[in-house]
């Protein structure tokens, strides 16, 4: 009688070690009703492993939310005391910040994606979900198939957006346009946003433009959004940086000054405070990525 094979823990520090290392990003602009939403997607980790062995792992804190797409065989997946069958192409959305164990077969080939998904208020919309959710789409099925062995490029990425429209749910939809609804009574806030390079925005005068103290603006947001204005600025700044860190060959010094930092200094220090590492660092990242390379994903931990 053979024993169980061990089950592999991933710890939260771990994991967190794929949010230094941004793959890629991307907006998609969509009318619900009378509002019209944009989702925004961080593109962490991509690849494709064929399993030669069954292994298990255990995910207790997943930063990110993961695509999972299997050919030739299924997994298994325990999350909140439910067991699911994964069917082989067939597209699965497990959703950050709930625990999971998955199982993967002997003989599965698994393309996996790693990613953040936030509207415009950066509102996480997965965040919250307590459950699988699933989509049966053969022919993005088939065009992922296809690509197993590529590299990262625009059609995946557009192709994954796609799969991850699909994915919203209505509720998660239904809130997507609520907020974009209620950012029109915060008009006058987000046209300054919008317009003023983000290091320069200062609460003081975004609360000036809407008639309120900074304190009651501050309130109003953090009740009205769900988090703090100052966290939101900061999000907006650091999601323009790594754009730019991405997109562009720019230095940092001109990437700082295009933000609004008058000091390289402080722009070092707020990115390194917000991901742990430098803007020289997190570009350096970006050229050594495994799941940039084509082929079968060197790591094992997905």
């Amino acid at each position: 009688m053979t024993s169980p094979e061990p089950i592999h823990r991933i710890d939260a520090q771990r994991e967190a070690q794929d949010l230094r290392h941004l793959l890629g990003a991307a907006n998609l602009e969509v009318a619900l009703g009378d509002a019209r939403v944009r989702l925004q997607c961080d593109f962490w980790v991509w690849g494709c492993r064929y399993q030669p062995a069954e292994i298990t792992f255990e995910h207790p804190a997943p930063p990110f939310n993961r695509l999972f797409l299997f050919f030739g065989q299924g997994g298994r997946i325990r999350m909140n005391g439910r067991a699911y069958g994964l069917r082989p192409e067939v597209f699965y959305l497990l959703p950050e910040q709930c625990p999971f164990q998955a199982t993967y077969p002997a003989g599965a080939t698994l393309m996996f994606l790693h990613f953040s998904a936030a509207d415009q208020c950066l509102h996480r919309v997965f965040d919250g979900e307590k459950g699988l959710l699933e989509l049966d789409c053969p022919g993005l099925a088939r065009l992922f198939g296809e690509h197993r062995q590529a590299e990262w490029d625009g059609e995946l990425e557009s192709a994954a957006m796609g799969a991850i429209w699909r994915l919203l749910t209505p509720e998660i939809r239904c809130g997507m346009a609520a907020r974009a609804s209620l950012m029109r009574s915060f008009g006058p806030l987000f046209s300054v946003l919008e317009t003023t390079p983000p290091a320069r925005v200062r609460i003081a005068e975004l609360a000036e433009t809407m008639g309120l103290s900074p304190g009651a603006l501050a309130r109003r947001f953090e009740r009205r959004f769900g988090h703090p204005l100052k966290k939101f600025i900061d999000a907006r700044t650091l999601q323009a940086a790594q754009q730019m860190l991405l997109g562009s060959e720019q230095p940092a010094t001109a990437i700082a000054r295009a933000l609004g930092f008058e000091d390289v200094h402080y722009f070092h220090h707020f990115f390194r405070g917000q991901t742990g590492c430098t803007p020289q660092e997190f570009r350096r990242a970006l050229k050594h990525l495994p799941g940039m390379r084509a082929g079968i994903a060197a790591s094992s931990e997905v």
